[in-house]
């Protein structure tokens, strides 16, 4: 093969914006216009994510009639498929422990991993099978096995393993094409990688709207926006005691869990959470032009109905356990916030601010007082007739002239 040649489909594709999985499946199409005779690929990596271990893209040729790859469950989070006209692309996540997991012990890529140096064997060329994966490939009549860790500016990116079925296996030319190929590959691969890592880290930290509005380049400060929306204010009662006599490790525990619990449930009812604030949450029900006042109301209620019953049963479990349980107390408003970017040139926040803010959070610390877990304003009660019942006519809010009527939910269930 010329050098050319690959230089050309290389400078074609990577002007080209393709998806990462496109992009694999179109550079193992080139081999294999080229006489490589690729059946089975895997491209892993670590991605730069708090839950995900590892990251894996597996290229399956429709004539490979192995399996796709050895069972490596335990940590497995995500698997996606995208089907091509002679091959299949999987697209899997794996969570924290995969590393000590039993498959990837055995495999090849633990030592490719730690020498930062290829495996070459020719499965063609002898009987041997040092890894469970070779006996695997050669059931397959696969006839070369080729691992080569992908490095991008000294550091290493990510790794690939072919399986070629072509005849007595690959040249010692093509090995060298392959590994001068890959370097290329591992060019337009990291940025790919970057992408993903600035996506995910944008969304884990600041939420996923907030997060693609810094994508989107609306990150002038003071650019705020108006918006009407349910507020969500939920703190933690009795955190002081908590924190205080309890080992911080534990304290942390507790939390990690608790946040995992509620913030899934604001999210799955369509919430972005903007802040976590020690042992509380700012979230907000925004308004689209699909979701309007009404229904964002209505499942905002529903998420703290849940967010309750999931306490609860989480409560019962800590009971057995002899672990302190946690309460909680939700407010929630209707009000018009704005929402953009403040702070100072060296410090930036995506948050909202506002009047009806500073309310949400005074009406949250009556939760304690009236020992009620959730607590609505009577702007929202207004959208749920027959739902609430008034729970105090006049009450005076921290730092707020005005007195506030406050009710509850009549018929939870």
């Amino acid at each position: 093969m010329k050098n050319a040649s690959f230089h050309n489909w290389f400078e074609t594709i990577s002007q080209t914006s393709l998806s990462p999985h496109d992009f694999f499946y179109q550079f193992i199409e080139f081999l294999n216009q080229h006489d490589f005779h690729i059946k089975r690929v895997t491209l892993g990596s670590r991605p730069l994510h708090p839950e995900v271990e590892a990251q894996v893209f597996s290229y399956l040729h429709q004539d490979f009639s192995g399996e796709p790859a050895r069972n490596i469950n335990p940590a497995l989070l995500r698997k996606k498929e995208y089907i091509y006209e002679n091959a299949q692309i999987q697209h899997v996540l794996f969570g924290l422990g995969v590393e000590v997991d039993k498959g990837f012990k055995n495999s090849p890529i633990p030592i490719a991993l730690k020498t930062q140096k290829s495996i070459r064997i020719q499965i063609w060329n002898n009987n041997e099978n040092p890894f469970p994966i070779i006996g695997d490939l050669r059931k397959a009549n696969m006839t070369e096995y080729f691992l080569l860790p992908l490095p991008h500016e000294g550091k290493m990116i990510a790794f690939m393993s072919f399986a070629s079925s072509r005849p007595q296996g690959l040249s010692d030319e093509q090995v060298e094409e392959l590994t001068r190929m890959c370097i290329y590959f591992s060019m337009k691969w990291a940025s790919f990688q970057q992408k993903e890592i600035i996506e995910s880290l944008l969304s884990l930290y600041l939420g996923s709207e907030t997060g693609k509005n810094v994508l989107n380049g609306n990150i002038k400060r003071g650019n705020l926006e108006s918006l009407e929306a349910i507020i969500w204010f939920s703190d933690i009662r009795g955190y002081t005691h908590l924190s205080s006599h309890y080992p911080s490790a534990q304290v942390i525990q507790w939390l990690n869990e608790y946040y995992e619990e509620q913030i899934s449930i604001i999210h799955g009812f369509g919430g972005e959470v903007l802040k976590l604030l020690g042992d509380g949450i700012l979230a907000v029900f925004p308004t689209t032009k699909e979701r309007k006042i009404l229904t964002t109301a209505r499942r905002a209620v529903i998420a703290s109905i849940r967010s309750l019953e999931k306490i609860k049963i989480s409560n019962r479990s800590k009971k057995e356990q002899g672990i302190p349980e946690i309460q909680h107390g939700i407010a929630l408003h209707r009000g018009n916030v704005k929402y953009g970017n403040i702070g100072s040139k060296d410090r930036l926040d995506f948050t909202i601010i506002g009047h009806d803010v500073n309310l949400t959070a005074r009406i949250c610390s009556l939760c304690s007082s009236y020992q009620k877990d959730i607590i609505l304003s009577e702007q929202i009660s207004k959208l749920l007739p027959g739902q609430v019942k008034l729970l105090a006519e006049k009450v005076q809010l921290k730092g707020i002239s005005k007195n506030h009527k406050i009710f509850v939910i009549e018929k939870p269930s």
